[in-house]
């Protein structure tokens, strides 16, 4: 069950999050408070007014059950019979389970966590089966810039690349298609993209796998560049998304390695626990973070080499961790506006390590753990119940700033003249360890 809990998945991030909450002031170290949400209007029912009817109603009445127990604001479903009321009655009289979607989707909205959210059943399917169904392609906006064309997708087949420049989609210029400062192109229709470099394309949707591979590479300088990826899944998969990461930082350190890139710009969550494993030995062994939820109640984030332990109990594990041959080194953590959620997770891990710093842009301001309910038809319904604390105390309840604000040029992502990456470089090179 803590796994389950605990699984903090972010596939709809992408295509959903960045409401109004979103926005912040700078309100201390690298954090930005969340602009207060405008409360919904509840009346002020002491006792339900809106019987259950039928299985429809039934189905609502399950998830906002949900809701009730675990949503970590619960000032936002105070009292709680009028905003069930609300909910009951923008479902209006639901003959089918389908009829209730919108008001479960108006339910999760109005907790103002910009992190809760309600999956369908297929696509919910979908995603137990480590695949997602879509154009496997991530466009930021406004820029329209392609940031991710993942391989086996029909993106990557019709020859979309990473930087291409989208200038028209289905004929209208993608600032006018999305409201979003990005998007991951999803659908059961054809789409067509106009690409700046003349190429032309129709995309079809199919499904495709749904994680990017994390990489690795060494940089001038004896630097160590790790691209972590976000990811999605549980168990197995979860381990040896883990064991990859380290075999990738072992790899790296058959020369001495004296700084390291961790570079989280395109992470826009998953299962944090894995990543966490996965940087452990840029960690270090130890008290690493923590949930906090709507009581107060601490959670600890503890690595060890083979394992990511809550309270205790082992979440993840491989078989043999890595150990550093140069420990303790400095470590540049790079994040992007796309950066939230589990990518939030890895980046308050490394807040609370010494001898690491920031740059790049303001994260997405969704740093927290959902819990998954799955529901009589096999929808999923993620309700967020804690958010993300360092090892200093400090609760992540908005945008994580860094100590070096530069903007993102994804049409350079990753390339030497990279401007993130060059400053990041910058400050490892002048470290004692590099010098």
């Amino acid at each position: 069950m803590l796994t389950k809990l605990l699984s903090i998945t972010l596939l709809c991030l992408i295509v959903a999050f960045l409401g109004a909450c979103a926005a912040g002031r700078l309100d201390g170290a690298h954090l930005a408070t969340a602009t207060p949400c405008p409360h919904p209007s509840l009346t002020t029912a002491a006792a339900p007014t809106r019987a259950v009817e039928n299985e429809a109603d039934a189905y609502l009445e399950e998830a906002l059950g949900h809701i009730h127990r675990h949503a970590v604001r619960q000032e936002r479903v105070t009292p709680w019979w009028a905003f069930r009321d609300n909910v009951f009655a923008a479902a209006g009289r639901p003959q089918v389970i389908s009829d209730t979607y919108p008001a479960i989707r108006l339910a999760a909205s109005q907790l103002c966590d910009n992190h809760s959210f309600f999956m369908e059943p297929a696509e919910a399917g979908r995603l137990e089966q480590g695949s997602h169904a879509g154009f496997g392609l991530t466009v930021i906006y406004p820029e329209g810039v392609v940031i991710e064309a993942l391989p086996g997708s029909p993106a990557t087949a019709a020859g979309v690349r990473l930087g291409d420049v989208v200038e028209q989609v289905n004929g209208r210029p993608p600032v006018s298609f999305v409201d979003r400062p990005f998007v991951a192109l999803n659908g059961s229709e054809p789409v067509t993209l106009s690409l700046r470099r003349g190429l032309v394309v129709t995309l079809q949707p199919a499904g495709h796998p749904a994680n990017p591979r994390p990489t690795g590479r060494r940089l001038d300088g004896g630097i160590g560049y790790l691209e972590l990826t976000r990811f999605t899944g549980e168990g197995e998969a979860a381990s040896q998304y883990a064991a990859e990461v380290q075999q990738l930082i072992a790899g790296l350190e058959t020369t001495p390695v004296c700084g390291w890139v961790v570079d989280l710009r395109r992470n826009s969550g998953g299962n944090l626990w894995p990543m966490l494993l996965g940087a452990a030995p840029l960690l270090g062994a130890g008290w690493v973070g923590s949930l906090v939820d709507a009581e107060g109640t601490v959670t600890r984030w503890m690595l060890r080499p083979d394992d990511l332990r809550l309270d205790g109990q082992v979440i993840v594990e491989i078989e043999e961790g890595y150990r550093l041959a140069q420990p303790e080194p400095p470590v540049a953590v790079l994040t992007s506006r796309i950066t939230g959620s589990a990518g939030e997770g890895v980046v308050v891990a490394f807040l609370g390590r010494e001898n690491s710093r920031l740059f790049g842009e303001w994260t997405a301001g969704v740093a927290s753990a959902n819990r998954a309910r799955e529901l009589s038809d096999g929808a999923l319904l993620f309700v967020t119940t804690a958010f993300f604390a360092d090892t200093a105390g400090q609760v992540y309840d908005g945008k994580i700033v860094p100590d070096e604000t530069i903007p993102v040029d994804w049409q350079r992502f990753g390339a030497d003249e990279d401007p993130v990456l060059q400053a990041a470089v910058a400050w490892l090179k002048g470290q004692p360890a590099c010098l």
